[in-house]
């Protein structure tokens, strides 16, 4: 196939939190094929320097940043920004190929000339780009499931579409792990009382365990991490839970969260009814924990029946404590059929196992084969 190279135009400053994105850049490199990410940096701080690509970035100053999301045009800035940032990218890099991601990202690669380009999703809503994107351009497109393929899209054409999930690379099958020789419960993710963090917490009421959490520190986080540590003082002087907020890499989340019986993943009804985004949640937690051989509980979303396919876990209707105690109970009295359950639902959700049977349209919408 020869050196071939792309450019990945990311319109956020999250992308070392952006699993899909990363994996896509390992999978191509297996079959010689470079990659060269353009991003907006933000004024969040995400650790994108630890990550072992290629990166440009462009960037406005925070009052700038703050004026432009009030009055609603900072998409239309960040395309502007970003197609000057590409152009000479380009022109240094030698490249033909562009991956946009979401609607700026997407947009952005229009006006570059004699390229081709795909679209990637990760984010969906019907804004005024992706109407135009899906109404006139028509890409092909890479999405995790069905569901947010017709909200965004509605009747699209499945040639043009790559399925993947946005789930870990599987490198090693793990064994299941007996359930005396892991350390308790764990809460993965972003530290927001919609995601049900303190029903977790709540749960160590009920029973005898321990709970950790594991967030991405923001300043937001930091103002909750701050009520929670004063409302449940007594559950951490007791080393019953556990709050951890430093910066674990994509390639270690699996072997850390294979040390814990059972994972959640919980949104908020309000939550749901609100955001397509998360009705239809291509989580990547969930498959993190499935890779781990961690059991999971997780809020009722058809996007996460193949939880109940392949009884590698429970889903619950409403973020009652009750409901979950219940669910742990439940998993705990046949844990290592769940378990084993879990591994066998990867081989068959695992990126790079989604990614291979994809490839060849991929491959051929951006001329690589």
């Amino acid at each position: 196939m020869g050196n071939k190279k792309i450019l990945i135009i990311f319109p956020d400053p999250w992308i070392s939190v952006a699993p899909s994105i990363i994996n896509f850049t390992r999978m191509l490199e297996k079959y010689g094929i470079s990659s060269v990410i353009l991003y907006y940096h933000g004024s969040g701080e995400f650790y994108n320097n630890n990550l072992p690509l290629k990166l440009y970035s462009v960037k406005l100053p925070k009052i700038l940043e703050k004026i432009f999301s009030k009055a609603k045009i900072l998409s239309y800035i960040k395309i502007f920004l970003m197609l000057f940032s590409a152009y000479n990218i380009l022109k240094k890099e030698d490249i033909n190929k562009v991956v946009g991601v979401d609607d700026v990202g997407f947009f952005t690669s229009l006006f570059l000339p004699r390229i081709r380009r795909i679209y990637y999703s990760l984010e969906i809503n019907r804004g005024l780009l992706n109407k135009i994107i899906f109404t006139f351009i028509k890409p092909f497109v890479i999405i995790q499931n069905k569901q947010r393929l017709s909200y965004l899209a509605g009747n699209y054409d499945l040639n043009k579409v790559a399925f993947i999930q946005n789930s870990p690379i599987l490198e090693n099958e793990y064994c299941s792990y007996y359930e005396g020789s892991k350390t308790g419960l764990i809460y993965f993710g972003n530290l927001l009382k919609s995601h049900g963090v303190e029903e977790c917490i709540s749960l160590l009421r009920l029973m005898d365990e321990k709970l950790t959490i594991k967030f991405f520190k923001t300043k937001t986080s930091e103002k909750y991490l701050e009520e929670l540590k004063r409302k449940y003082s007594d559950l951490i002087k007791s080393g019953r839970l556990i709050f951890q907020d430093f910066y674990l890499e994509q390639d270690k989340v699996v072997d850390y969260l294979k040390n814990f019986k059972v994972g959640f993943v919980f949104y908020d009804q309000k939550l749901i009814r609100k955001n397509y985004n998360y009705a239809t949640s291509p989580s990547g937690k969930i498959f993190n924990y499935l890779a781990a051989g961690v059991p999971v509980i997780a809020s009722k979303l058809t996007s996460f029946d193949f939880v109940e396919e392949f009884k590698c876990g429970i889903l619950i209707e409403d973020l009652d404590v009750n409901t979950i105690y219940q669910s742990v109970q439940k998993i705990y009295s046949n844990y290592n059929e769940y378990s084993n359950n879990a591994l066998r639902a990867i081989k068959f959700l695992a990126y790079n196992h989604m990614f291979e049977k994809e490839k060849e349209k991929i491959f051929y919408h951006l001329n690589l084969d």
